[in-house]
């Protein structure tokens, strides 16, 4: 086997110490995003996500990726769907505008 060079981290540990890092935070549930980069670690592939803190940059990381997007709520607490913007759930036909309009 390959040997490792001491800056090179294996999955597992990096999975154990990001893992480590939540239930520091008292938390006992995985974001999406934390979810994904575990996944990552052992190349498992998912779909391409960004987090958008606001609704320009909602825009810009739907331009980057292309339509037609799914919104969701990155949120380390559980969050309800009846929270959720309508517009969220009903992205057919979605557009910068759309996008842009959704909250007013």
């Amino acid at each position: 086997l390959p040997q490792q060079t001491p800056e090179e981290v294996s999955p597992r540990a990096k999975v154990e110490q990001m893992i480590a890092d939540v239930r520091a935070t008292g938390r006992t549930i995985l974001t999406e995003a934390e979810s994904k980069e575990i996944l990552a670690a052992y190349h498992i592939p998912t779909v391409p996500m960004r987090i958008a803190p606001t609704q320009d940059d909602a825009v810009a990381a739907a331009e980057e990726l292309g339509y037609p997007v799914v919104l969701k709520i990155a949120s380390p607490e559980p969050t309800s769907a009846a929270i959720v913007p309508r517009c969220a759930s009903g992205m057919s036909g979605c557009s910068s505008e759309k996008l842009r309009t959704c909250n007013s």
